[in-house]
């Protein structure tokens, strides 16, 4: 009797489930010029995340100098520490970066690599605190635009920076204020729309972060001769008026109104993105519209999806329910009524059942007679269990961060989390490492940021072209590529800083494929109701290993072997971690744990 209950049990939530994802994948149907346009809203918050997080490689420089007196004391081979303040000067006002504006020049390796690893430790601090609000109650548009919000906020503060301990306090807040602008923007961005264009949305956002990365030579080139607070000014007002706009007109996860019972507002708005979208119910057959109209009306009721599938039809017919419930959000009224089967009288034991479970679970037997015989027996352990947990969070601040909880109940979710958090540490060092060395390679700064940031367009060319190949394939290879490019870097010796720069730019540009195709597939690998929580604590492992960076790069002003060298063998060590996770190309994503679970097993 048992095992029949729980098939029963199953078999209602897996259909139910299928209902859900069925209605999704057809109100969002093709991608048309609806989503297209909130894509590009969406991705303009990179744009700006992306010109934040590597602003420092021209406000932290370490600038040139000249001596003012040429004498045999005074070379341009001499270390500037050993020389007297009056024998030499900078090249352009002192103001340019902190290094001349705070007198840094001969300042450790820990005290110049401080505010940019501030930054990189705020990050890592706020995808921790910030991640699991996205799931749960802020949700994915509210977390992006708060966040953007409120750092450009912090960017126009620091200008009022007097020295680096200020300056490295206002960095980490910035960090802080970015950390899930990235995770939501992606998360929000596949979300959006169907399965087949999933990849495409992800290098749409890939080509906004690049842009935002290729628009700061611009603009360290047009104030070359100006403060270091300017690059901070002309990057943090425009985003503070785009987050305004974002308010306006940016739209909600559909996904994840209905995992949070906001059908309404879920189905309005599948509604507005196609035209089709009125039609959600037609040519369905009538249980699954059946199934559908009770998804709407827990809406209506205020009682939770799961707890609507309890009810059974008659009993909600006989209580005028859903006898001509005109539910618009799921595309106009439906008489229910019509070849329904009849159900058998309610006996005397049915109504005593129903009275004892009403006071057991401190329902009132008016509300509870909408149950069915069947259902309380079914159900009555599920419906205490979760009338119970209710309490426990109605009580507990610590229900924001439910979503953590959730994601390591599952057996098979900790094992894939630590190897996805290991591959992006080595993916993400070298990503984000890269473009912040530049100033290692003796070369024109200006013109090796361009260099480095042309390889990201065509990068996603290639993503682009990789969105039927497999996941776990690509990122092998171009890691691999990247990790040799890295280490070929080592041992190219003083003099060849030509090919040094086009080796590093290679390794850039396999370490972008790398990096993009993992952001999909980090997506892929989780179900709805913890994916902003699992994507986030992979950008955790990912920023780890970028708080290190700073001190790698200072390090390696000396010895490449330090930094480049580092990257390398790190990024092939990495890719060690494919060996434990699964295959995720043209798999329909999850929305529950349950669901995960049934597909995990079934594999």
């Amino acid at each position: 009797m048992e095992d029949s209950v729980k098939d029963a049990s199953e078999c209602s939530s897996v259909e139910q489930h299928n209902m859900s994802v069925s209605m999704i994948e057809k109100g969002l149907g093709n991608f048309g010029w609806t989503q297209f346009l909130q894509c590009i809203l969406v991705s303009v918050a990179m744009f700006f995340d992306s010109q934040q997080l590597f602003i420092a490689i021209y406000t932290d420089d370490y600038p040139t100098w000249h001596c003012t007196n040429h004498t045999s004391t005074c070379t341009s081979h001499s270390h500037i520490c050993n020389l007297p303040k009056s024998s030499w000067s900078w090249d352009g006002p002192s103001s340019r970066t902190i290094i001349s504006q705070f007198g840094l020049e001969c300042a450790s390796s820990f005290i110049t690599a401080l505010p940019q690893s501030s930054f990189f430790l705020g990050c890592l601090l706020g995808s921790f605190l910030l991640a699991s609000l996205a799931d749960t109650s802020l949700g994915r548009k509210n977390m992006i635009i708060l966040s953007c919000l409120s750092m450009s906020m912090l960017s126009l503060t620091i200008m009022l920076s007097t020295n680096i301990w200020i300056y490295s306090a206002l960095k980490f807040l910035i960090g802080f204020c970015r950390s899930s602008i990235s995770t939501c923007c992606l998360v929000l961005l596949t979300e959006k729309v169907s399965t087949e264009w999933r990849f495409t949305v992800g290098i749409i956002d890939s080509v906004f972060f690049t842009s935002g990365y290729m628009s700061l030579p611009c603009l360290a080139y047009a104030n070359r001769n100006s403060p270091w607070k300017y690059l901070y000014l002309w990057t943090s007002v425009p985003a503070i008026s785009y987050s305004l706009i974002a308010y306006l007109f940016v739209t909600e996860s559909p996904r994840w109104l209905l995992m949070q019972g906001r059908v309404k507002e879920a189905m309005a708005m599948l509604k507005g993105v196609q035209e089709n979208g009125a039609n959600l119910t037609e040519n369905q057959p009538p249980q699954q519209a059946l199934h559908q109209q009770r998804f709407c009306l827990a809406e209506e009721t205020s009682v939770s999806p799961t707890d609507m599938s309890l009810f059974s039809t008659q009993s909600c017919l006989q209580h005028n329910c859903l006898k001509r419930v005109n539910v618009s959000c799921c595309g106009g009224a439906m008489d229910l009524t019509e070849n329904l089967p009849e159900e058998p009288p309610q006996q005397t034991l049915h109504q005593q059942r129903l009275s004892t479970l009403a006071e057991e679970t401190s329902v009132s037997p008016t509300d509870m007679s909408l149950f069915s015989t069947q259902s309380c027996l079914q159900h009555k352990q599920s419906y205490l269990q979760r009338s119970e947990d209710k309490k426990k969070e109605g009580v507990s601040f610590f229900q924001l961060y439910s979503s953590i909880a959730m994601l390591f109940r599952a057996s098979w979710a900790p094992k894939r989390m630590v190897a996805v958090m290991g591959l992006g540490f080595g993916i993400g060092m070298v990503y984000f490492g890269m473009p912040l060395a530049v100033g290692n390679l003796d070369y024109n700064i200006y013109l090796a940021v361009v260099f480095h940031g042309l390889m990201k367009i065509p990068s996603c060319v290639v993503t682009y072209f990789l969105g039927n190949c497999s996941r776990k394939l690509s990122i092998f290879a171009f890691s691999l590529g990247s990790g040799i490019c890295c280490i070929v870097c080592v041992v190219i010796s003083n003099g060849g800083e030509g090919v040094k720069v086009w080796v590093a730019v290679a390794s850039f540009f396999c370490a972008c494929i790398a990096f993009n195709v993992f952001l999909i597939y980090m997506i892929e690998l989780f179900p709805t109701c913890v994916r902003n929580t699992a994507a986030s604590l992979a950008r955790q492992a990912v920023v780890f290993g970028c708080i290190f960076c700073p001190f790698l790069i200072s390090a390696g002003r000396n010895n490449n072997i330090f930094s480049y060298g580092v990257f390398g063998v790190l990024i092939i060590c990495s890719t060690f971690t494919l060996l434990s996770l699964p295959e995720t190309r043209g798999v329909t994503l999850s929305d529950t744990m349950d669901q995960q679970e049934k597909k995990e097993t079934s594999c």
